[in-house]
């Protein structure tokens, strides 16, 4: 059976979490969260192609998202480039490429212009990360309950 579920807006996401347990809630915030740092990378990986195209090399594989240490309530993501010679693809050029430099690189501001694209359109982002990851809840609690009651 196919489930279908409509979320238009964020007063619709704070009403979903108000109705969870506190520890389902919290994970699905996480999830969320997560999901809107996955965007970014994502964004930042289209517009780095379009303003460098022929020197991205490893800087685009460079590219992650790590969870920050924070409040749990309130988790915090960063998209970062790895760099350092221990790192598979070492991404440490990228602000040289976003700033340029005084010889020579002119500034792309990539990921600059990826934050403000994402945060153009962030409602609808949050909105369609939270189905998801709910849905994605929803799925394994169902499959916990199944399993159970075999």
């Amino acid at each position: 059976t196919m489930m279908s579920m409509q979320i238009s807006g964020i007063d619709d996401v704070k009403n979903i979490l108000e109705e969870m347990t506190p520890k389902k809630a919290l994970n699905l915030i996480t999830a969320t969260t997560r999901g809107i740092a996955t965007e970014v990378k994502k964004e930042a990986k289209q517009t780095a192609k379009a303003s460098f195209n022929k020197r991205s090399g490893n800087l685009l594989k460079s590219l992650s998202v790590k969870k920050r240490r924070s409040d749990k309530y309130k988790p915090t993501f960063n998209v970062t480039f790895e760099s350092g010679k221990s790192k598979k693809h070492d991404g440490f050029y990228w602000h040289f490429l976003e700033h340029g430099t005084k010889d020579g690189i002119r500034a792309t501001h990539f990921m600059r212009k990826a934050r403000l694209n994402v945060e153009i359109s962030l409602d609808l982002i949050i909105t369609q990360q939270f189905t998801k990851k709910l849905e994605s809840s929803i799925k394994r609690e169902l499959k916990k309950q199944a399993a159970k009651n075999k």
